[in-house]
This record gives structure tokens, C-alpha cells and sequence, in this order.
């Protein structure tokens, strides 16, 4: 699930298809990407899932990162907190 942006409306990079980083970014749960207020093509994004049961966590990007950027950061933090859980 998106949050404020289509990615759609979003620059790609051929190298990584936000489609690639979007699904990734799905298996670990909800997925909220949000612009930045100040800068254009300036991203946030965020990870909420579930590891425990009755546990809600939230892996987010830094504010204020190109696109890809951001995804990659919020999967890093995804699977750095989810294999703390195992």
C-alpha cells in the first residue's frame, strides 16, 4: 500500500525498477512512501509489519532521499530488525 505518491508519478532508474524495490519492500508488510515537503523528487519511506504476534514494528528510510534511496534504506532497516526476531 502507497502512501501520498503514485509510483507512477515517480523518476525511474533503469538500473533498479521501483517496481523491483516496491515488491521487495511488501514482503516484510504495509509500505508508505511519502515526498518530501521541501525538495522535489525527495523521498521518505516506511515499513510497518508484524514480527511477534501483537508486536507492530516500523522500518524507516532517513526524510529527504532520492526514491531508490529510500526503499533501499527502509528494506536494510526491514531485514535488520526482522532478523532480530528469529
Amino acid at each position: 500500500m502507497l502512501g501520498l505518491t503514485k509510483l507512477s508519478n515517480v523518476p525511474s532508474r533503469p538500473e533498479t525498477p521501483l517496481e523491483s524495490l516496491l515488491a521487495r519492500a511488501e514482503q516484510y508488510g504495509r509500505v508508505g512512501v511519502h515526498p518530501h515537503s521541501e525538495q522535489s523528487e525527495r523521498y521518505h519511506v516506511w515499513i510497518k509489519f508484524r514480527s511477534i504476534t501483537g508486536i507492530d514494528l516500523e522500518a524507516k528510510s532517513d526524510h529527504g532521499l532520492p526514491i531508490h534511496q529510500a526503499f533501499e534504506q527502509a528494506i536494510e532497516r526491514a531485514e535488520l530488525i526482522r532478523s532480530q526476531f528469529k
